[in-house]
């Protein structure tokens, strides 16, 4: 494989300057993760801080407010989401969220990059995808993907809400792109402790930029998926997890604006 960087960057985005409204995140927030810390690419505004995997053992480069992460080939992030084990039944998570703000640069388009990966030691295929072809796809054969397909260098809001045995939903934008078919509780798309964010065991996972994620300790409805919008909506926590997070000294939440 080759060597990676992964590098905080600032990028620009067309919708620049545009007046948008902000945003409260749905309850059950169990992690929200900015990449606005000019000091700690990996913290966590909600939730615990990431871990970074990175092969080539490079530094981290850091920027500032309206930053994203670079994730290069053979990188990912790994997300403690403190999801429950048995949330949804069974011993591990059967029911949970996620929700990226993406781009994939048109140098990647027409390859397979790899959203997350379940298996924490990343060691069998992926679990989500942009597809190779027809280019811009995502999903996973196992639930199918999207006959909507993303663009190159254009931001995206792709949210997954996951209720294993009933159903597996992608969004995108807000606007729902593919009911896919539910797995078993305890199957594929069951979490243990950990998930693992850009993670392919054989290289099917190139470049590309995220600048918000998030995670919930249930599936999402439509209207609430509807309701975060697009990449340009500013979002933040719910207020309960702010009025904690105050409460333990940590004061008031940034909100970027990229």
């Amino acid at each position: 494989m080759k060597s990676t960087i992964i590098s905080i960057m600032l990028v620009g985005l067309a919708t620049a300057g545009f007046v948008r409204a902000d945003v409260v995140l749905p309850a059950g927030l169990t992690g929200f993760w900015e990449f606005s810390d000019s000091t700690n690419v990996a913290h966590a505004t909600v939730g615990t801080d990431l871990g970074l995997h990175n092969v080539s053992g490079s530094d981290w480069v850091l920027g500032g407010l309206g930053g994203a992460i670079d994730v290069d080939r053979s990188a990912w992030l790994i997300i403690t989401h403190n999801i429950a084990p048995g949330t949804g039944g069974g011993s591990y998570v059967n029911e949970w969220s996620i929700l990226m703000d993406i781009m994939v640069p048109q140098s990647s388009m027409g390859n397979w990059v790899a959203l997350y990966q379940t298996n924490t030691a990343n060691t069998n295929d992926g679990d989500f995808f942009v597809k190779n072809n027809p280019a811009g796809q995502i999903g996973v054969a196992a639930t199918g993907y999207s006959t909507n397909t993303i663009s190159g260098d254009t931001w995206y809001r792709v949210v997954v809400s996951v209720d294993n045995p009933d159903f597996y939903t992608i969004c995108v934008d807000g606007v729902q792109w593919r009911e896919g078919t539910p797995q078993s509780i305890d199957g594929r798309f069951s979490l243990d402790p950990t998930l693992l964010a850009f993670a392919d065991e054989d290289g099917e996972d190139y470049p590309k930029y995220c600048s918000t994620l998030a995670m919930w300790n249930r599936p999402l409805t439509g209207a609430e998926i509807a309701s975060v919008g697009n990449a340009s909506t500013v979002i933040v926590p719910e207020p309960a997890t702010i009025a904690l997070l105050c409460l333990g000294g940590l004061g008031i939440i940034g909100r970027k604006r990229r």
